[in-house]
């Protein structure tokens, strides 16, 4: 494929810092090599990485001052890295390793679908088409006025349902890549006791009523 300048963003927090390294070296070993790798951390979060890596890891930190979890993951970056609002971001998870050709491929399935935008991984909810953010291709006009919404992220939960809704509220429907993320990556076992369960229906209630979607 011809070369696509893209950037790669992500974020994580203390509990696995311990996965970065092999996490990077898999991102900056796709046959469609990114731009520039870009990690959003809270201050305190750049601090204990700063402690645990010294000389820094082959990536960009990105600091924020509010820990608005999954939320940061790559709208900050965003606003600081886009050249125009349809450059291509890919949005990743901390816990995963990518194989080589995942990144490529989503580009592939981009222009299958002549879409601005696909997910590696998604499923449906009320109608909609959700992405995970663990391996999306995305862009900023998708999210235009997203800061409007800042202020509903606590209460909005750590929920890849946000994305998927303003991006419809954008007029932007997500094309499904095919199960990527399950084929082409392998999850890292941090041993956290962790779940969404509820998130998801709670996440789409709340912000349908911001956005007035129903009374």
């Amino acid at each position: 494929m011809d070369e696509t300048k893209y950037t790669i963003c992500l974020t994580s927090h203390p509990g696995r810092f311990k996965n970065l390294p092999r996490v990077l070296d898999s991102l900056w070993a796709q046959t469609c090599k990114p731009e520039r790798v870009v990690m959003t951390l809270t201050r305190a979060e750049a601090k204990e990485y700063e402690q645990q890596f010294p000389d820094g890891l082959a990536c960009d930190v990105l600091v924020v001052e509010k820990d608005v979890k999954v939320y940061k993951k790559f709208l900050y970056a965003m606003e600081v890295y886009k050249t125009d609002p349809w450059e291509p971001f890919v949005c990743v998870d901390d816990d995963y390793i990518y194989k080589p050709g995942v990144v490529e491929l989503l580009f592939v399935r981009a222009d299958i679908h002549e879409a601005d935008a696909v997910s590696g991984n998604d499923y449906w909810h009320n109608g909609l088409k959700c992405h995970c953010g663990a391996l999306s291709l995305v862009c900023p006009a998708m999210f235009k006025g997203w800061r409007k919404y800042e202020q509903y992220f606590d209460e909005l939960e750590s929920s890849d349902m946000f994305y998927t809704m303003l991006a419809a509220q954008n007029h932007f429907p997500y094309a499904s890549a095919g199960n990527l993320l399950k084929n082409y990556a392998t999850p890292i076992q941090s041993g956290e006791n962790y779940t969404k369960h509820g998130q998801v229906q709670r996440t789409y209630k709340r912000f349908a009523q911001i956005l007035g979607w129903y009374d």
